[in-house]
């Protein structure tokens, strides 16, 4: 047998073995990741909650759609903007674009969730959840829940790190 025959039958033995294993190319399906997902306990008897998480995007721009939990009567995106007179407000934001290889962190000060209608008998170190719905590019939209944890507002994500 010669080299080069040798090298075809290594190559053709090579490629049926992958085959027959099943081995295919590195997946290239778009990924979502959330990390830290927690709601901030209402002060008082008010039933007006804030809520945050680490958002990481891979393969594709992602695009949150809407976000909800059995936790609220209605949970939206929000943002936090300066207004001319030194005062903080908010505005309902009606989708959130995080694009990939990026992280978006939703928390006090910034782009967070308002859950309204927040059911006041979770108290803090509870857990809950909250369904983000979204969408990869043109992709199908998805679904996916996630555990979040009722937090004290002086354990709020608002200038921590993701991970940390």
């Amino acid at each position: 047998m010669t080299v080069g025959a040798f090298h075809l039958r290594t190559l053709c033995f090579s490629l049926a073995l992958c085959v027959a294993s099943g081995c295919n190319a590195p997946s290239t399906e778009p990924t979502l990741t959330v990390t830290d997902a927690h709601i901030v306990a209402p002060v008082g008897n008010r039933t007006v909650a804030l809520g945050g998480f680490h958002l990481s995007a891979e393969g594709k721009t992602l695009r949150l759609i809407d976000v909800s939990s059995p936790a609220a009567d209605r949970v939206e995106f929000h943002q936090t903007l300066a207004a001319e007179n030194g005062r903080l407000q908010m505005r309902r934001m009606p989708e959130v674009l995080v694009r990939s290889g990026e992280t978006l962190t939703l928390g006090r000060g910034g782009p967070h969730l308002m859950l309204f209608g927040f059911d006041t008998d979770l108290k803090v170190g509870a857990s809950t959840e909250l369904t983000l719905t979204y969408q990869f590019g043109n992709d199908t939209i998805q679904s996916q829940t996630f555990t979040t944890s009722v937090r004290d507002i002086s354990n709020d994500i608002a200038d921590q790190k993701p991970g940390s």
